[in-house]
């Protein structure tokens, strides 16, 4: 896939892509994220330029339907080259890695390793690579669907609840099977599901092909809409700063619809699994939280002026007794995204048994830098010695301390709080050894990246051991 950047509803594409070549972003943007996820090749490169179905990268041009291999490194530099490059598969058993795995394990004990998982697939790839646990799923990811966005829209676009509620009536059943295929594939291990957190523009259509698609979609379902309608309802929902704007649990108070579709479909996937005797440990986390009204609400609901608004407990309490079924054990925890909810984890540890650290908006939040556009200038600030590497690979000393001491602050509040990192520094083995000695519980990372966290916890445990003897 070749853009000059990419966006959330580029997740399919990227997934059935080899690789990915944009000419904006960097390492923590949303193609290097998901590509990461999906074992792809992800470049950067600002010089790349796009006009047409024909780009250039430097003296280097190629078209639309042409081969090109890119080869990206682990150190030095990157390079595309024109036509396709014979490349092996690696095998897991016969390489070694798997034994490798296996001793890297044997030296872990309380700090553990988790995946970045939002599918069944990536959650039993990480499983066979030595992860204990989903520590992030990205729900947002599961609406880009092919079979799924066009609902979604429908429900967006919805005139009244009783619109929006069929739509979401379909979009349960689809996050149920989800939850329930990720949920047993890791039976008996933590699974931590996010809420929606993306923008709701990001779901909208973002060029005239996919406008014409969604109308020809409205079409067949006798609720024709014209292109100025659909047009203006998506200006609508446009925002100057989507990021720091209305999404994760802002979404939930102006739509409680939308995460109790969510929650239901969480429950409905772990009751089914506890009849079929599967212990599940579903983790339902709340993003991008700025206090604890905002946590305390969305758990536990709230009924004001006439108003009643359900929390998960409320929503979890009455399905269960409609179905008759089986009390899961399950946690509600939160996001440390801001620097507000840091400050303020002592507080939010009052209605949240878990904290999640992502790390990729508590840097952007911290330094006031874009994860997106950092690569632009980035060169700059490193000619200088203005800033000490790359932010969204290695920890900042200022992200660092939010980090340790919202998990202080947290474990005040709540001694058992439970702690982890679910950002792209979950690999990087330096941030390892920090989130370490910072007492958190563990990291989570792309599958493919769980070894090299293994890796460094094991590393990290010897030399904790070697310090001890002396």
């Amino acid at each position: 896939m070749v853009a000059n950047s990419s966006f959330a509803e580029d997740v399919k594409a990227i997934e059935v892509s080899t690789g990915v070549l944009t000419a904006e972003g960097g390492y923590s943007a949303h193609a290097s994220v998901v590509a990461r996820q999906y074992g792809k090749v992800s470049l950067v490169s600002p010089d790349l330029k796009i006009k047409g179905n024909k780009a250039t990268l430097g003296e280097f041009g190629f078209s639309e339907g042409e081969y090109i291999t890119v080869n990206v490194p682990f150190y030095g530099e990157s390079t595309v080259y024109k036509g396709v490059a014979e490349l092996i598969e690696p095998d897991p058993k016969s390489s070694g890695l798997l034994d490798f795995i296996d001793l890297s394990k044997s030296f872990l004990k309380s700090f553990h390793v988790r995946c970045n998982a939002d599918t069944p697939k990536d959650a039993d790839l990480a499983l066979s690579f030595g992860a204990d646990g989903v520590g992030l799923c990205r729900t947002e990811h599961m609406f880009f669907k092919q079979d799924r966005i066009n609902v979604f829209r429908d429900m967006l676009l919805s005139d009244d609840k009783k619109e929006r509620q069929k739509a979401l009536d379909k979009l349960e059943v689809m996050q149920r099977e989800d939850f329930y295929g990720i949920m047993k594939v890791m039976a008996g291990k933590e699974v931590t599901i996010r809420l929606l957190d993306s923008p709701l523009h990001e779901f909208m259509p973002h060029n005239n092909d996919e406008l014409t698609a969604y109308i020809k979609h409205t079409a067949q379902t006798n609720k024709t809409l014209s292109k100025s309608e659909i047009t203006a309802r998506i200006d609508a929902l446009h925002e100057f700063n989507p990021m720091l704007g209305h999404r994760g649990c802002r979404i939930a108070v102006s739509y409680p619809e939308i995460y109790a579709m969510q929650v239901r479909a969480i429950f409905k996937a772990a009751y089914k699994l506890r009849t079929q005797k599967i212990n599940v440990h579903p983790e339902i986390m709340v993003p991008i939280v700025m206090n604890m009204s905002e946590l305390k609400l969305i758990a536990y609901g709230k009924k004001i002026e006439g108003t009643n608004y359900l929390g998960i407990v409320d929503i979890e309490e009455a399905l269960r007794k409609d179905l008759k079924a089986k009390e899961v054990e399950y946690k509600i925890g939160t996001m440390i995204e801001l620097p507000a909810a840091a400050l303020g984890a002592g507080e939010i540890a009052r209605y949240g048994r878990f904290f999640s650290f992502g790390t990729n908006d508590l840097t952007q939040t911290t330094l006031g830098i874009s994860r997106d556009d950092f690569t632009a200038f980035m060169p700059d600030y490193t000619l200088f010695d203005l800033i000490d590497g790359n932010p969204f690979s290695t920890l900042d000393p200022r992200v660092k301390e939010l980090i340790s001491m919202a998990t202080e602050r947290g474990r005040l509040t709540r001694p058992d709080l439970v702690c982890g990192l679910c950002g792209e520094h979950g690999a990087n083995p330096a941030n390892v050894r920090f989130c370490m000695d910072a007492g958190l519980n563990y990291v989570s990372c792309s599958p493919y990246s769980v070894p090299i966290a293994l890796l460094a916890v094991a590393q990290a445990e010897i030399d904790k051991a070697e310090v001890n003897k002396e």
